[in-house]
C-alpha cells in the first residue's frame, strides 16, 4: 500500500476513523496495551506507519493521568532590622 502523507497533522481521531476502531483502541494499540487483541493491535500500528502518523508530544501531555510538575516553597524572610 503506498505511504500517505502528514501533512495535516493527523490525530488519534484520524487513526480510528481510518481503522475503524475506536479512539480508545488506537490509544490502547500505541501504549503497547495487553487490553487489546493481538490482530488489532497490529492492524492499527501497520495503519500509524502507512500514514505516518506521529503523536503530538503536547496532547499526550495534556492527555497524561500523571503529572511530572515540581513545586517549590520558600519560607518567607522575618523583617530583620539592624
Amino acid at each position: 500500500m503506498p505511504r500517505l502523507k502528514n501533512e495535516g497533522g493527523l490525530t488519534i481521531r484520524d487513526i480510528a476513523r481510518i481503522t475503524g476502531y475506536s479512539r480508545s483502541s488506537v490509544s490502547l494499540a500505541i501504549n503497547d496495551s495487553p487490553k487489546i487483541n493481538e490482530k488489532t493491535k497490529k492492524l492499527i500500528l501497520e495503519t500509524i506507519e502507512r500514514v505516518g502518523y506521529v503523536p503530538n508530544p503536547a496532547a499526550r501531555a495534556l492527555g497524561a493521568r500523571s503529572r511530572q510538575v515540581v513545586a517549590a516553597r520558600r519560607r518567607a524572610q522575618e523583617n530583620v532590622q539592624a
